[in-house]
C-alpha cells in the first residue's frame, strides 16, 4: 500500500494507531505491522511503501470532511447544553404563606399571596435594613429589576461586578461610602434569569427617586453587556424615618421573598443575597 504525502493528514487522524506528538519516523515504528526498509531519498519525497499483510483494508481513517463534521456537530451540541434551561432546584428555606411575620421581636405584614414567602430570605433583609437604620437614623429604600435579555449565564457574576460598579458610582455622585442591598434571582418562562433588587442609601444623602440616580443604575448595569436592561418599577422608592413607612417598605420587599421563580439555578450558585453591613458599636453608657 502506498501512503503519499496527501495521506498523511489520515495517518495523524488514525489516532487508535497514532497518540499526539509522534513525527513520522515515530509513526513508522509504532505501526502494528511490517514496514519495509526506507532510504533517505524515499523519506524526502514522502512515498513509503508499506506491507498490507494482516490489515484490514475496509478499515478506513477518517478523512478530514468527516472530521470537521464531527467538530461541527459536537460544538453544537455544547452550545444547545449550555444553554439549556437548568432543572429547578427544590428550595431548602422553608416557605411561610403566613402573613405575618415576626423578626427581631416585630411583627410585619408581608405578601405571601400566590407562592408564599422564603422566610430565611426575609430575616436578612430586615436585618440590613435595621443596621442602616441604625447607622443613618432614615435610609432611602429603592427597588428595580435587572434583565438580561437572551443571555443565560448559570452564575450570579455579572450581578457581583454590578453592585461593585454601583458603589463606584454612587461614592463619585454623591460621595457615598457604603450601601446596603438585596437582591433574588429567578426565572420563569423566558430564556435567562432576571433579578428584583433593592437598595438601601442614607437618607440624609438621598431622599428621593431621580433621574441622576436612575442614570446611575442603568449606566453601572448595561456597561456589562449588551443585552442588559432595567425596569424601574412604579412608586418603588421609600423614604423612611418612622415605623409606619418601614412597614410599608418591608411588606413591598417581601415580593423578593417570593417562592416563584426560585430554584433554576446550579446546586452551588445562589437565589438571593444581602450586603453584609454590621451595626455600629453603641458606646456602653456610665
Amino acid at each position: 500500500m502506498l501512503v503519499s504525502q496527501t495521506d498523511q493528514e489520515g495517518l495523524k487522524s488514525a489516532r487508535g494507531f497514532f497518540p499526539r506528538g509522534f513525527f513520522l519516523s515515530d509513526m513508522l515504528e509504532a505501526l502494528p505491522f511490517k514496514v519495509s526498509s526506507v532510504s533517505t531519498t524515499t523519506l524526502k519525497v514522502r512515498l513509503i511503501i508499506i506491507s498490507n499483510k494482516g490489515i484490514d483494508t475496509n478499515i478506513q481513517p477518517p478523512s478530514n470532511k468527516e472530521i470537521k463534521k464531527n467538530s461541527v456537530n459536537k460544538l453544537v451540541e455544547n452550545q444547545g447544553r449550555r444553554k439549556q434551561k437548568p432543572k429547578r432546584k427544590k428550595p431548602r428555606k422553608w416557605v411561610t404563606h403566613n402573613g405575618d411575620f415576626e423578626h427581631d421581636g416585630t411583627i410585619y405584614k408581608i405578601n405571601v399571596a400566590g407562592s408564599g414567602v422564603l422566610s430565611l430570605m426575609m430575616h436578612p433583609i430586615i436585618q440590613q435594613l435595621d443596621v442602616c437604620e441604625q447607622q443613618w437614623k432614615r435610609v432611602f429604600c429603592y427597588m428595580f429589576n435587572l434583565h438580561q435579555k437572551d443571555n443565560f449565564t448559570r452564575d450570579n457574576e455579572h450581578l457581583t461586578k454590578f453592585f461593585k460598579n454601583l458603589n463606584r458610582r454612587l461614592q463619585r455622585a454623591y460621595n457615598i461610602k457604603k450601601i446596603g442591598y438585596v437582591w433574588a434571582r429567578e426565572q420563569g418562562r423566558s430564556k435567562s434569569q432576571h433579578y428584583h433588587c433593592a437598595i438601601f442609601i442614607d437618607g440624609d444623602v438621598i431622599r428621593r427617586t431621580s433621574n441622576k440616580l436612575k442614570g446611575i443604575i442603568r449606566g453601572a448595569w448595561c456597561a456589562l453587556h449588551k443585552s442588559h436592561s432595567v425596569w424601574f418599577l412604579g412608586k418603588a422608592g421609600y423614604f423612611i424615618d418612622n415605623e409606619e413607612t418601614k412597614a410599608d417598605c418591608v411588606y413591598r420587599l417581601s415580593y423578593l421573598a417570593k417562592g416563584r421563580g426560585k430554584g433554576y439555578r446550579d446546586a452551588q450558585v445562589k437565589d438571593y443575597s444581602t450586603s453584609r453591613l454590621i451595626a455600629p458599636k453603641r458606646e456602653d453608657k456610665l
